[in-house]
């Protein structure tokens, strides 16, 4: 009986080792996979976290032009400034899939400040001197 527990025990040991030996020779090589998976995962927020803060920065300068348009509303310039800003926080809300965070009437209204982007169809060309946008409006 002796000698089945010590041949019992030698295969016990062996596998340890073997199991043992693997782990040591994998955390040689790399990093566990759940430190590898946490790292990732602390990776994926941060970048988040920085195009949530951009968001925020996109909306409040288009809160900040768009106020400032509506104390001058004859400010054509100022106009296009809010559109660029609309425009510019519609891309990233729609970019990076945090568009479901608003409104959806603020969503149509980014919208159409985009749509008033595009020079075939906007109300100002950047590149049009003032008399041609003036025939435009």
């Amino acid at each position: 009986m002796y000698s089945i527990d010590r041949s019992r025990f030698r295969v016990l040991l062996l596998l340890f080792s073997l199991f043992f030996s693997s782990l040591i020779f994998s955390q040689s090589d790399h990093e566990p996979v759940e430190l590898e998976h946490l790292r990732n995962l602390q990776l994926i927020t941060e970048k988040n976290l920085e195009r949530q803060k951009n968001l925020i920065s996109l909306l409040e300068n288009f809160h900040r032009e768009q106020s400032i348009y509506l104390d001058d509303l004859e400010n054509r310039a100022q106009m296009q400034r809010v559109i660029q800003a609309g425009t510019k926080v519609l891309h990233h809300a729609e970019e990076y899939d945090l568009s479901y965070l608003f409104r959806s009437s603020f969503i149509d209204e980014l919208r159409f400040f985009h749509h008033m982007s595009i020079p075939s169809k906007g109300l100002i060309d950047p590149r049009k001197t003032s008399n041609e946008q003036n025939s435009i409006l």
